[in-house]
């Protein structure tokens, strides 16, 4: 078995995944806090649309 380990430059982002259910929760875009893929992925699955 062969393993191997790739080491990606990319920039460090200090974002809370609270902070991203909250601002979806609020309506609030978050686009800008994660890959667009991903955004896109929670708004049609309808993820965090409310905070209990």
């Amino acid at each position: 078995l062969v393993r191997r380990v790739i080491l990606l430059d990319a920039p460090h982002l200090d974002i809370s995944a609270s902070e991203i259910r909250r601002r979806v929760a609020q309506g609030l875009p978050v686009r800008h806090l994660v890959p667009g893929p991903v955004a896109d992925y929670i708004r049609e699955q309808g993820l965090y649309a409310t905070m209990d």
